[in-house]
């Protein structure tokens, strides 16, 4: 790019990036239609029933999990923390990091999950009991219940799930995690 073209590039692309990362549109019907068979779908998926396997420990989990873990025992979780996941599908990196917690990090506060997918959150709520909370619900637009309505936690995971954030939503997602978060964090 010639140098005096390069400003104006250089600013086009920025608000270009800026328009993505604030917007916040609504889901239209026709959008909303496609998701729920999106999901219908998805829970007659193989994907679907591996993900419920390695929460009852029929299967192993997969190598970048294992990575992860790793890291958020190393570097992350902190003693007394509260954790949610966004896009925590059956439950599993919720239940690696109450391991953690149970095998030395210490006591942990809540461990909640929100998961788009209606067979994963019912799946949860009945193996993982009061240990883990998991809600229906997605990521850019959900409400916790009582006694999580207007709680912050100290930490909030996405794991392998911000690819699935249409390009039009990306500002309602930073704003439920600005919400959702403690400040300064």
């Amino acid at each position: 790019i010639p140098a005096e073209i390069a400003p104006i590039a250089d600013t086009a692309k920025i608000n270009s990036v800026e328009a993505i990362v604030t917007s916040c549109a609504d889901v239209t019907p026709e959008e909303r239609k496609e998701l729920q068979n999106e999901i219908q779908h998805y829970e007659t998926s193989d994907r679907f029933r591996q993900k419920i396997a390695e929460v009852k420990g029929e299967s192993r989990i997969a190598a970048h999990h294992k990575s992860i873990k790793s890291y958020l025992i190393e570097k992350v979780l902190q003693p007394g923390w509260s954790v949610l996941e966004l896009g925590c599908a059956a439950g599993m990196m919720l239940q690696v990091v109450k391991r953690a917690y149970d095998e030395g990090i210490g006591a942990h506060s809540d461990l909640v999950g929100v998961e788009l997918v209606t067979g994963w959150v019912t799946f949860a709520k009945t193996y993982f009991k009061d240990d883990v909370q998991i809600y229906e619900g997605d990521m850019t637009d959900f409400t916790l219940p009582p006694p999580y309505t207007n709680k912050t936690f100290d930490f909030v995971m996405m794991n392998d799930v911000v690819e699935h954030v249409q390009k039009k939503r990306y500002g309602c997602l930073f704003q439920k995690l600005k919400e959702v978060t403690h400040a300064g964090r």
